[in-house]
Formats: C-alpha cells, structure tokens, sequence
C-alpha cells in the first residue's frame, strides 16, 4: 500500500474549469510529482469529451503530473495500465471491495463507476515527456443527478463519509512508488495484472458497435491498447478504443 514518506506538491483551487486543461496550461512551471486539485470543475471532461458529473466538495477532481521517460511511445499504454492498477490496489484497501478496471481505464465495483482516468501525454524528441493523469473519483456524492448510466461513490458502496484529501494522498503515494518501482522489462507482467483485474474478464457479455449488437468474451488486451474479443462462433475481433461498449443495465 502507499508509502507515508512521499512527499507530495500539491496546489489546490477551489474552483478551475478543468484540472487537466490548468495543468496543461501552466505544464512548463512544474515537474514529476506535482498534483493540482480542485473542488469543483466547471467544464470538467471524461473520455471523448464526456461530462464529468461531481457535486462541489464531495468527490476528488485531480490532476497529477508525469513524467514518464522510461515508457517508449509505442508502448504508452503501460502508464494507462500503472496507473489503473495503482488506483484499484488503493481502493480495494479501503473499500474492502472487488475493485475492477473496465477497459482501458474506468474503475468499477460490480455494474457500477466509481472512477475516471483521463491521460494526456506530451511527446518531445520521440520521447514521453510529461503525462496529465486527470482522475475523477466519486467519494462522499450520494445523489448523482446526469444521464450517467451507472455512476457509484465510495460512501454509497462503505455506508461512511471519507476524506477526499486522505485519499488523493493514498492514491498519488501508490501512483508515484509504483511508477518508481517500475521497469521496463516488468512489461508482461504488468499486462498479466491489468487482465486479472479486468471487468467482465470472464465469460461471454454483450458488446456494443455503431452498427452490430454481439456476445463475446475478452480474449486479451494488446501492449499497445485495443481489446480483443471473441465471439461465440469462435471469431476473432480487435476494437481500439471507442470503437466498441459494454452494454450495461440502466441504474
């Protein structure tokens, strides 16, 4: 779990549009480590621009700052995958929960999100300079109010209110010591990890695409990021992202 003896270099604001697009803006006064929160976001984004539905004050909005020279470009998915697993190990903790990762990066527990990871790389000299790892974290909402299908928070699923402050520490302490720990060569079974944690890594489970509505299992997760899937029929099909949905049951 997190080491106490990381420091972190925080700023917080009370209000910003977004953590991301702050950091993103003032990316050249700050270096690996540095963790801007806010309590409110006013154009606050998920994936493919989605809105990121967050009461004022009751949930973590944070953005933390990489800077990941050790992972090749082609190899980029390997921060997504860190980072996630970093996430799920904090929160199994003090959730006593089945925490999982659905693919590429939203953090569940059972049908429902808990979490979403929103990473930015800046590429300088063929090379990963700086990462935003942009996370949204439901802690103490308990009426979630947008068209969301499935939104979850911690105090919903413990019954108890937490503090968000506490937890952000948690979460960027085990981020930043297991980026640390990391090396390149733990590539495969850092994969091996990701998978075992995967939602819906077992069994066949509807999936949705533009145009087709199909049954299949996840057959593996390429290093560089697209799922894989089969279908019940034995056919193989690869998605990268967007391309294809989990089809949920309305909350």
């Amino acid at each position: 779990m997190a080491i106490s003896n990381y420091q972190i270099n925080l700023l917080h604001l009370s209000e910003v549009d977004s953590t991301n697009a702050w950091l993103r803006s003032n990316l050249s006064n700050y270096t690996h480590g540095f963790v801007v929160s806010t309590d409110y976001q006013t154009t606050g984004k998920g994936q493919a621009s989605n809105v990121w539905e967050s009461e004022r004050g009751s949930n973590l909005l944070f953005s933390l700052l990489l800077e990941p020279t050790k992972i090749p470009i082609k190899e980029q998915f390997i921060l997504s995958q860190l980072v996630s697993i970093s996430i799920v190990n904090v929160l199994r903790n003090l959730l006593n929960k089945e925490v999982r990762i659905k693919w590429p990066n939203d953090i569940y527990v059972d049908n429902k999100k808990l979490c979403g990871i929103l990473i930015e790389n800046t590429i300088i000299d063929s090379q990963m300079a700086k990462a935003i790892i942009g996370i949204g974290l439901n802690v103490n909402q308990q009426i979630f109010t947008s068209d969301a299908p499935n939104p979850v928070s911690m105090h919903q699923l413990c019954g108890n209110s937490l503090s968000p402050a506490l937890v952000l520490k948690d979460i960027v302490t085990e981020i930043l010591k297991d980026y640390d720990a990391f090396i390149i060569e733990q590539s495969k079974s850092l994969q091996e990890t990701y998978f075992s944690l995967l939602y819906r890594n077992k069994g066949y489970h509807l999936f949705q695409t533009q145009n087709l509505l199909f049954e299949a299992e996840i057959d593996s997760i390429l290093p560089t990021g697209p799922i894989r899937l089969r279908t019940k029929k034995g056919e193989y099909k690869l998605f990268a992202f967007k391309e294809v949905q989990f089809v949920l049951a309305p909350r």
